[in-house]
């Protein structure tokens, strides 16, 4: 208990900070940045894990409570401060987006992280010095590492090769079937299902008129004057697209009520020939119900008032400040739960340029939504190239070395080639909203390779073992309870946001995988064949060098 209270005091500190500077900033959450809590807590906590498990090996070893932190500090907290750079660094570079689901949910986290490393490395070790000053922890009471495994440290990692072979097959396997990767367009299968609501939107449907569709675009004009023309532009423009039509009809107030003298007298008279033909000998004996109906509405002689429109057909030509008859409504021809279409039908209506020269822009929720879906296609390449890029700049700074930096993204992109290719095999898209994921999976998966690098550098040359059995635990632990908190989404009713837990879950899952299997019997194949970087070994603490086998040492 007190080993867990030494860990979540600073992560809920962090939290804490967070959410105040998200507050300060923003003051609300979007439907995306709403789940930074679970995020944030399975980001934060690696850190601790990674703190508290150095630290227990120290005094494990009989050091003080000083030397402990000290070497716990300059070892593991250099490997904590760089995973957590890389993935702030990764989470900050969405903010250059102008999508909002992007830019507000990479400063939140972004922010998120420093704070998390902040209270992890600073407030962490203060809390581990009162608790075993106080009696509440006493970590040299635990087992020190068993004398066989430091001794037996140069056993190499059993089936490299194999291994390796089996990984480099999964590689290419994932890189085959990248092509087929494809995007889940439609809105309808990202949306909840609340099944009340669909049971009596059914029994409406099957009393109520048929209407001429859903989701209009609406046009704003200043004047009913305004609106006929933009009407009269708008007819034009279906009317010239033969190819791809995405526009069924076009409705104004004045069309259906005119408001001047002339387009009065004009209605009057198509209603008088209608009038007529219904008279006629054709139809004067025609009783149905539907040319009754006919038959009474065509007994209008004279102009209807704006007083005398029914309020339920005025309502939908009247904008929140009273006018009526300046606006246009525009119902497409095509689906609109299809981004596709929805793209496809924001550029045929999202801008209007009417005979004289006036331009006009169309809004509607499937306006904006097919709006944001393109954002986010066009920025998502960019945002994910761009975090790719921070992570290895810092892992070369971090390292000095590009052999070992390589070794530490090597984890990472393997990770996120085997994520596709498990993507394509349960035949799990990406889509509107797990595109966010994508450069958070860059910077959160990156830290099990550095974590593992890292000690590995530190310990030497036939180290593998010891580092998969003290830093490996640690980088499960980690990256466990990060798949934990995205794996809260899975429990999500909200297709949309379960999509986000799946893909961070498999993400993250899989660079850990290549972390735990793939980089060991990498580093393996490479002992082998003494290719290892001569500096390897050179962090290690006083007397473990010695430790080594006589041919791993030399």
């Amino acid at each position: 208990p007190a080993m867990a209270l030494v860990i979540a005091v600073p992560l809920l500190m962090s939290l804490a900070w967070t959410f105040g500077v998200a507050y300060l900033a923003f003051e609300t959450l979007n439907l995306m940045t709403a789940t930074l809590g679970l995020v944030l807590f399975g980001l934060g906590i690696d850190f601790g894990i990674h703190f508290y498990g150095r630290y227990a090996e120290e005094r494990a070893e009989r050091n003080t409570v000083m030397k402990a932190a000290e070497t716990s500090f300059t070892s593991t907290g250099q490997a904590i401060t760089i995973g957590a750079l890389t993935t702030a660094a990764a989470l900050f570079a969405l903010t250059a987006a102008d999508f909002k689901g992007f830019s507000e949910f990479g400063f939140i986290a972004g922010v998120g992280i420093l704070f998390a490393l902040v209270s992890m490395t600073v407030v962490m070790p203060a809390l581990l010095a009162l608790f075993e000053r106080t009696g509440l922890l006493n970590l040299t009471a635990s087992a020190a590492m068993p004398t066989d495994d430091v001794r037996g440290r140069a056993k190499p990692f059993p089936a490299a090769r194999k291994v390796v072979l089996g990984s480099a097959i999964a590689v290419v396997a994932a890189l085959v079937l990248l092509p087929r990767a494809s995007f889940e367009y439609d809105f309808g299968e990202l949306e909840p299902e609340y099944e009340t609501y669909e049971a009596k939107d059914a029994v409406i449907d099957r009393v109520s008129t048929q209407s001429v569709g859903r989701n209009p675009a609406y046009i704003v004009t200043d004047t009913p004057e305004e609106a006929a023309k933009v009407a009269e532009a708008v007819r034009a423009k279906a009317a010239a697209d033969t190819t791809s039509p995405t526009i069924k009809e076009v409705q104004t107030f004045q069309e259906r009520f005119p408001l001047r003298d002339v387009t009065q007298q004009a209605k009057l008279e198509r209603v008088a020939d209608i009038r007529a033909l219904l008279n006629g000998k054709y139809l004067q004996n025609e009783a149905s119900e539907n040319i009754e109906r006919l038959r009474r509405a065509a007994q209008t002689r004279s102009p209807i008032s704006i007083d005398q429109v029914p309020e339920y057909l005025r309502k939908r030509f009247t904008t929140k400040s009273g006018e009526v008859g300046t606006f246009v409504m525009i119902y497409p021809s095509v689906g609109l739960s299809d981004g596709r279409q929805s793209i496809a039908f924001s550029e045929d209506v999202g801008t209007i340029r009417t005979a004289d020269g006036q331009e006009y822009h169309a809004g509607s929720t499937s306006l904006v939504a097919a709006d944001m879906l393109q954002l986010m296609q066009q920025e998502a390449p960019w945002m994910v190239a761009g975090t790719f890029l921070i992570v290895a700049l810092l892992m070369v700074v971090n390292f000095g070395s590009l052999r070992w930096a390589g070794l530490a993204i090597v984890p990472l992109v393997v990770g996120v080639l085997w994520m596709l290719l498990i993507l394509e095999l349960v035949a799990l898209e990406l889509n509107f909203y797990n595109l966010v994921v994508l450069p958070a999976v860059l910077g959160i998966g990156n830290d099990a390779g550095v974590h593992m690098v890292h000690r590995y550098r530190e310990e030497g040359i036939g180290s593998i073992r010891h580092v998969l059995r003290s830093t490996g635990e640690h980088v499960a632990m980690g990256s466990l309870t990060t798949m934990i908190g995205f794996g809260g989404l899975l429990l999500s009713f909200h297709p949309g946001l379960r999509s986000i837990g799946e893909l961070a879950v498999i993400g993250i899952g899989m660079t850990l995988l290549a972390a735990l299997l793939f980089l060991p019997a990498l580093l393996q194949w490479i002992e082998d064949r003494n290719a290892i970087p001569a500096d390897a070994g050179n962090g290690a603490g006083p007397g473990e060098a010695a430790a080594l086998e006589p041919e791993a040492a030399a």
